[in-house]
């Protein structure tokens, strides 16, 4: 395909327009060369870490490891104790349950009847008399106390 060349009048000069657009696109294309050289340059620019930022990042990375293990183990920590204390408490119900069956084993198994045989015949344990017996009215206070003296009348 043959090309046409178009013409247009600049100032006093006439050129091919087709020549003009190349000269426009070479232009163009090093100036978005530049421009796009430019612009990469400050990617790598802002991308690149300086040895400070890098040892900086390093102990932060260090630290939020660190923070992260210990609460791991500070977790582990709170299921092992919760685990002991189910325990705990668990062998806590059976002694209760084991206690309360023996006291109800215990009840059972007196015989008041017996008890006040051996008191009195055995032991020979007898009941007060009336005249064994002082009642007295304590109106001082309102407690009486152990040791205290007992008033005569």
């Amino acid at each position: 395909m043959a090309q046409t060349y178009r013409y247009h009048v600049d100032g006093n000069t006439v050129r091919k327009e087709q020549q003009e657009l190349e000269i426009r696109r070479r232009e163009q294309s090093a100036e978005e060369r530049r421009r796009a050289r430019r612009v990469l340059k400050n990617q790598n620019r802002v991308l690149a870490m300086s040895l400070p930022q890098a040892a900086l990042l390093l102990v932060l990375c260090l630290i939020v490891g660190y923070m992260a293990f210990q609460y791991i183990q500070v977790r582990s920590n709170i299921s092992a104790t919760n685990k002991v204390i189910q325990n705990e408490q668990t062998q806590l119900t059976e002694l209760r349950q084991a206690n309360e069956a023996l006291r109800i084993r215990t009840e059972a198994s007196l015989d008041l009847d017996e008890i006040y045989r051996v008191a009195t015949e055995e032991l020979g344990m007898v009941h007060a008399g009336e005249d064994q017996s002082v009642y007295y009215s304590k109106t001082e206070s309102e407690y009486v106390r152990q040791y205290d003296n007992i008033p005569t009348e």
